[in-house]
């Protein structure tokens, strides 16, 4: 069968001709670009292969490092907490100590101070009595001098006065025992 273009016959070998002019020259481009694909494997895959698988084992190590750390803040968290509950409760013990012992120094001090109270009040009481007798001594003497002073007068005469004295503080301790019986 033939064809005519351009008033040409057209065979099938006109065509193989026109598609690829020359056969050998296509050859030697496919080798050649074979050869290409080959050491471009070679030179750029393999090495761009080991580069990602590199990568890919880093990657993985960095996760699995990461996992790890992960899990070991995860275990320090949970000894944290624990340590963190220990040092609350021995606060709370260390607490609940210190105000026993601040009761029981405030309850010592109640204590001391009822003691000094109660001392400075014995004290006191004792100025008091003390003083009572001075002045029931002082009281007496000058009953006395008052009562020698009145016989003096009532009798008109001085009498020797270590004698009135005696007398006089007899009288005093009889009104006095009489003063206590009544």
């Amino acid at each position: 069968m033939t064809l005519f273009v351009n008033d040409t016959p057209f065979t099938p070998e006109d065509f193989l001709n026109k598609l690829i002019p020359n056969f050998w020259s296509l050859l030697i481009n496919l080798l050649a670009l074979i050869v290409f694909f080959v050491a471009l494997y070679f030179i750029a895959y393999k090495p761009l292969r080991r580069l990602v698988d590199a990568r890919r084992a880093k990657m993985r190590g960095e996760r699995e490092e990461g996992e790890r750390l992960l899990e070991e803040g995860r275990r320090r968290e949970e000894e944290t907490r624990t340590i963190v509950g220990e040092a609350e409760k021995r606060s709370s013990e260390i607490l609940k100590a210190s105000e026993e012992e601040g009761e029981r120094i405030r309850a010592e001090r109640v204590l001391l101070a009822e003691e000094d109270i109660a001392e400075r009040e014995k004290a006191q009481k004792e100025r008091i009595r003390q003083e009572e007798e001075r002045l029931r001594a002082r009281l007496r003497e000058e009953t006395v001098d008052l009562a020698l002073r009145m016989s003096e007068k009532l009798l008109g005469e001085k009498m020797d006065e270590e004698k009135d004295r005696a007398l006089l503080e007899g009288f005093a301790k009889e009104i006095q025992e009489e003063r206590k019986d009544g």
